[in-house]
């Protein structure tokens, strides 16, 4: 994207869990804030998170199914959303993307909300390829236009697109 200007700090926060989870689950995340206070934003997203896969190691240790994983985390998500909807006027113009990566045993689960990518390089006949293993949820998709505009919302473009 654009560089941001110079006085603005990072926004992004990042998260690794490799052990408390257990022994054959992981959890990798970059949080995208943006807006004035995108970075308090993607903290607490990241502490919200934590917190709550630490709660409930033991039920995520065992999700091998897509559908389980994606119910936890919309569940997840929609909590700390009702949460800090309450802080209206703190979060009224910021936020937070994230991307994700939970690993149980041999399955791997690509958690996205927002406009991030989660990307896999490899090499196949010694070159080098990358494989995108999420889509942005970007308003100039044509799918998710339509389903923002099935929720109620409106799309509109502006210089920040």
């Amino acid at each position: 994207g654009l560089k941001k200007e110079k006085d603005q700090q990072g926004q992004d926060t990042t998260d690794v869990i490799s052990v408390e989870l257990g022994p054959n689950t992981k959890y990798f995340a970059v949080y995208d804030g943006h807006g004035i206070k995108g970075s308090e934003a993607s903290q607490l997203a990241r502490d919200e998170v934590r917190t709550s896969l630490l709660n409930d190691k033991k039920i995520i240790s065992k999700m091998k199914d897509r559908k389980e994983v994606e119910k936890y985390f919309k569940k997840l998500f929609n909590n700390i959303q009702a949460k800090y909807k309450k802080r209206t006027s703190d979060y009224e113009l910021s936020g937070t993307c994230v991307i994700a990566v939970l690993l149980v045993e041999n399955h791997c689960f690509v958690i996205n909300l927002g406009d991030s990518r989660a990307v896999i390089g490899s090499k196949q006949g010694g070159q080098k390829i990358a494989f995108q293993m999420s889509i942005d949820h970007k308003a100039n998709r044509e799918e998710e236009k339509k389903r923002i505009e099935e929720s109620g919302g409106i799309v509109v473009s502006d210089k920040y697109g």
